[in-house]
């Protein structure tokens, strides 16, 4: 995002990252945080100093359920979050043992 001259710059799914060994729920609970947390305001915070957008993944915790949620942030503050309804459970994944399925909902 620093090298893009993009407004809008738009991260893949699992951009908090996959380990080696596959992403399972250990290490989305480890990792996931809450819309205040550390990774989504590291890149709130950028979008402001660069004065752009930027749509990227996260895992968010929320009332103590795992969302794998996708951020629209822009000039420094958050413009709508997607948590994901139709999680991809075929060949051989089964993202509903990871995460929660979102009820229909924008914020």
């Amino acid at each position: 995002m620093s090298e893009s001259d993009a407004y809008l710059d738009v991260f893949p799914e699992y951009s908090m990252g996959i380990p080696s060994s596959g992403l399972d729920r250990r290490f989305v609970q480890e990792n996931a945080e809450p819309l205040e947390g550390e990774f989504v305001h590291k890149i709130v915070e950028k979008t402001l100093r660069r004065s752009s957008a930027v749509v990227f993944t996260t895992y968010l915790v929320e009332d103590g359920a795992l969302y794998n949620a996708a951020v629209l942030a822009e000039k420094g503050r958050i413009q709508a979050v997607y948590r994901k309804i139709h999680l991809f459970d075929a060949f051989g994944y089964k993202e509903s043992v990871t995460f929660t399925r979102a009820r229909y909902r924008f914020t």
